[in-house]
């Protein structure tokens, strides 16, 4: 299975590679400050939110094309923090024009989700406002059309542009063919692209989960004012521990979510390299059956 080959190349990879990991780490550890300076100072929010709004969109596009160019390195034998520096420069202007343009357009799909959802639901729930056995019903409708603009606006479409970086990295594509290219490769390779991303979807949740719950505890434990009813429920039932220990349960999980992120990228590269490698085998087999019958 493809799948279940690529992580387990992925991990090889990253055994011989540390330093795929460490950087991921570094990032992750980066990152960690600007959690928390709403609590330190909660008039700084939207400065802060916007430093690190635009620090994500200039400085990712360069460290996503470092990583998957040392992904695709490793995975042939071994790689370097210069060959991160590197392919980040080489790739930077294509990489930053595709995430724009990704930027771009989940947010005028998301509008329009918004908007249409919106508008459903007012247009649904006025005429049954003042019945409430009517209503449950009519929620629960919209809950379904809401699921369903979810599947057809986000969910389905980054199935299929997913890949775009990788192309951008290992098929030396530009910003827009990046995206024709990795709709290509899901195309021919659906269900397989289906599993993948359920597997990366699980390992995103379980780290996810367990990755943020200590930093939610500590910022509960420093700002018991900031932290929301339902997230307050949720921590009620985690034993009390000291700030420290809080602090460094949250170190370590941050360290957990830098290791699982560099497992992903490169996991990432293995899954479209076994994918590519497959589709260009494919055209090269086409053409010769072609110029055989020529």
């Amino acid at each position: 299975m493809v799948v279940a080959h690529s992580l387990q190349t992925a991990v090889e990879a990253l055994r011989r590679n540390p330093v795929i990991a460490g950087i991921t780490v570094l990032l992750a550890l980066f990152q960690l400050p600007l959690q928390f300076v709403p609590l330190a100072a909660p008039s700084t929010t939207i400065i802060a939110s916007a430093v690190s709004l635009v620090a994500t969109v200039l400085v990712l596009p360069f460290i996503f094309g470092g990583i998957f160019g040392m992904a695709d390195e490793a995975l042939d034998g071994t790689t370097n923090f210069g060959t991160f520096v590197e392919m980040g420069k080489r790739h930077y202007t294509s990489m930053l024009g595709a995430y724009l343009l990704l930027l771009g357009g989940s947010i005028v799909f998301g509008t329009i989700a918004w908007v249409v959802v919106g508008l459903g639901t007012l247009v649904a729930i006025i005429p049954v406002f003042d019945s409430p056995q009517a209503l449950f019903p009519v929620l629960l409708l919209i809950m379904v059309v809401g699921s369903v603009l979810f599947l057809l606006l986000f969910l389905i479409p980054f199935i299929f542009i997913q890949f775009y970086g990788q192309a951008i990295v290992f098929d030396d594509e530009g910003a827009f063919s990046s995206f024709f290219r990795s709709v290509s490769i899901v195309r021919q390779n659906f269900w397989p692209v289906v599993g993948y991303s359920v597997v990366v979807f699980g390992i995103s949740l379980v780290f996810g989960f367990f990755g943020s719950l200590p930093a939610s505890t500590l910022s509960s434990q420093l700002s018991p004012s900031a932290t929301n009813t339902l997230l307050s429920e949720v921590l009620s039932g985690v034993p009390q521990i000291s700030i420290v220990a809080s602090a460094a349960l949250t170190l370590f999980a941050t360290i957990l979510m830098g290791l699982s992120a560099g497992l992903l990228l490169t996991f990432s590269v293995a899954f479209y390299r076994s994918l590519a490698t497959s589709d260009n085998a494919d055209d090269a087999n086409d053409a010769a059956v072609r110029g055989t019958s020529a």
